[in-house]
């Protein structure tokens, strides 16, 4: 590797066991970041579904997803 400070930055991520911690806890980040967006994703999409229906009073959808007003407003609008 041409740049010294990449090939160290390498070497002590896959030698040492700092940097293996270092990795492992990272992949945890982006692990955690993805269930989160998908949580999101999922609030978003009942939350649309129960607009659809028409049953349901804005109160009672963010009550039931947790979603704010605001955000309930935005999906609405992109209906």
């Amino acid at each position: 590797m041409k740049n010294a400070v990449l090939a160290e930055r390498a070497r002590f991520l896959k030698e040492t066991e700092e940097g293996h911690s270092e990795i492992s806890r990272i992949e945890e980040a982006i692990r955690d970041e993805g269930r989160a967006e998908g949580r999101v994703e999922e609030k978003n999409s009942l939350a649309k579904k129960m607009l659809e229906l028409g049953s349901y009073t804005m109160k009672q959808i963010t009550e039931l997803t947790g979603l704010s007003q605001r955000e309930l407003r935005e999906l609405k609008a992109s209906l």
